[in-house]
């Protein structure tokens, strides 16, 4: 909404603003447009190339387009052929370009617009390269050169730990960013409840733990040893995966195809908690980094589904 009341405001003859998002959400631009901002004329740029190609020479009759990342790549030629000045560029998703190496980001970059606005709800968390890559378009050079930013932020920040680095950045670039929190926008939600269910590993699945727990602390100590620290990280984090598989089914890490002959605590825990759920009449989303785990779940609510319809029977 700000987006639009900046693009409302500041809107200017034959030079039109333009967003660009996911093309899932094409349309949802448009209804915000119309519903927020009634005095823009908008248009979507969709379509076949032809009808593409005629929209864009029209677009200066317009106050505001709207396309797609894939959309743009192709038209980018037309655009520029057109020699097209937008007042605003504004990216949703930008997450879209936070490779700076990708096509996404290599076209936008490129694009002629008086002021940039980028927006996203995904958090920067992989690389703080990707911070450089979003800032590569609304403000380039502000965080010097890609060369410049990984021997300056980059290498010290995720090799190194380096806290002055990290205090650093942030500051150069908190002043440009907005964030707003979920009270903020829907102050009629209820604050978010977390609640933490500990549980503890069945015998046998301890003890398998414990021996996958020797087995990988030798593996790792020796690989340290011979390949140094950096080198051995891949194998650490080997190990601590099979660690993680079997805290949540030993079948998981033993490739058997039957998990009801293991025992499994994760699994125990998740019955009682669905069993409540149900009786209550509740909705639950469950989250899991396994996929086989999720089939395992599937395949218990399926048995539970036929034991109830079965009990309903008689």
């Amino acid at each position: 909404l700000q987006a639009l009341a900046l693009v409302e405001m500041e809107r200017k003859q034959n030079k039109p603003s333009i967003v660009i998002c996911p093309k899932s959400i094409l349309y949802n631009w448009k209804a915000e447009a119309k519903k927020f901002a009634p005095n823009l004329k908008a248009v979507i740029i969709d379509g076949f190339p032809a009808e593409r190609k005629a929209m864009i020479k029209a677009a200066k009759k317009s106050d505001l387009i709207i396309t797609g990342y894939a959309t743009m790549q192709k038209d980018a030629e037309v655009y520029e052929k057109e020699k097209i000045k937008f007042n605003y560029c504004v990216l949703d998703e930008a997450q879209f370009i936070k490779n700076h190496t990708t096509k996404n980001a290599r076209i936008v970059k490129k694009i002629n617009a008086d002021y940039r606005l980028a927006l996203t709800g995904t958090p920067l968390e992989n690389n703080v390269s990707e911070i450089w890559s979003i800032f590569d378009f609304l403000m380039p050079g502000f965080l010097g050169s890609y060369k410049v930013f990984v021997k300056k932020f980059q290498n010290p920040i995720m090799k190194q730990n380096n806290a002055a680095a990290l205090d650093n950045l942030r500051k150069k670039v908190e002043c440009f960013m907005l964030r707003r929190v979920k009270g903020e926008v829907l102050k009629e939600l209820p604050p978010k409840i977390e609640q933490v269910s500990h549980c503890y590993l069945e015998k046998a699945q301890n003890i398998l733990y414990q021996e996958i727990l020797a087995n990988v602390k030798s593996e790792i100590f020796t690989t340290v040893q011979e390949k140094g620290f950096n080198r051995a990280r891949i194998h650490i984090l080997a190990g601590l995966m099979k660690l993680r598989q079997v805290c949540n089914h030993p079948v998981l890490l033993l490739k058997d195809k039957n998990y009801t002959k293991y025992e499994s605590a994760k699994l125990n825990m998740f019955a009682e908690l669905i069993d409540g759920i149900i009786e209550n009449k509740k909705k639950v989303l469950v989250f899991s980094q396994f996929t086989k785990m999720l089939d395992i779940l599937s395949k218990e609510l399926e048995k539970k589904e036929k034991i109830n319809a079965k009990s309903n029977e008689g």
